[in-house]
């Protein structure tokens, strides 16, 4: 499956076959108000109101939301003002958990977290360790969802970030890995070499995985994935802006 990837790896930008940036931004949107109705249906079936934390973190979604169209089309709007671009990690990390947990409740599943490199709590490093909001946002709510679907009942997160930029690990295990195995691989074979859903099939996971890919193609990053053992590991890597990177060589 990695070697697919890596012939896939060279398509040109903007060119994935059977797939455009439309649809998948379409399918990354859909992803962002799921996870909300999830949040709000769980409200709905407790019958509990909403506090004072959970309207604003409600807001905080819808301009997240915003954020994303804004990014996607380039347009401005009068009513389009604190939108994200690039922030540091450690705003980013507000809403990783809850993220996260909206798609794999706690009651359902173990998720372990680590933050190395300059995010370890020991690190003495005083850079910003910027990301680029809207598109860590929907890799993370794509592998996050197609995790979810899988029914894995232990994922692994790890977050690091260094000179240059940041590292996303994340691993999970399939139920019945064993039984499926040949069929996953020779599906994401056809999604990662085809692209083309008409003729192979391919599902909203598969849409997911086209995303992440260009979204990191977008930011001059990488992605890579595959079975390694008994666990689906996904990697990301999303290089370090430009001028923070300048900024610390000055600094060294």
């Amino acid at each position: 499956v990695l070697d697919a990837y890596r012939r896939r790896e060279k398509t040109p930008k903007n060119k994935i076959p059977g797939v455009n940036k439309e649809r998948l931004f379409f399918h990354d949107l859909i992803n962002h108000t799921h996870g909300v109705n999830l949040f709000l249906n769980h409200k709905i079936a407790t019958s509990k109101g909403l506090t004072p934390q959970e309207v604003k973190n409600i807001y905080d979604e819808i301009r997240l939301m915003q954020s994303l169209i804004k990014d996607h089309y380039g347009y401005g709007h009068k009513n389009l003002v604190n939108t994200y671009d690039y922030v540091p990690f450690e705003f980013a990390k507000k809403g990783i958990y809850a993220l996260i947990r909206t798609f794999l409740p706690e009651n359902k599943v173990r998720c372990e977290f680590s933050f190395e490199g300059f995010l370890s709590s020991d690190s003495h490093e005083n850079y910003s360790c910027l990301v680029h909001y809207p598109s860590f946002h929907r890799i993370l709510t794509n592998l996050v969802k197609n995790i979810s679907e899988t029914r894995s009942t232990r994922v692994r997160f790890i977050f690091s970030y260094d000179e240059e930029g940041l590292r996303l690990e994340v691993k999970n295990r399939f139920i019945s890995l064993a039984n499926e195995r040949d069929a996953l691989e020779k599906k994401l074979s056809h999604i990662i070499l085809e692209g083309d859903q008409r003729s192979r099939g391919l599902d909203e996971s598969g849409f997911g995985i086209e995303s992440v890919n260009s979204l990191c193609e977008k930011e001059g990053g990488r992605f890579q994935f595959g079975l390694e053992g008994e666990e689906w590991v996904s990697r990301v890597f999303l290089p370090r802006p430009m001028s923070e990177s300048a900024d610390l060589k000055k600094a060294a």
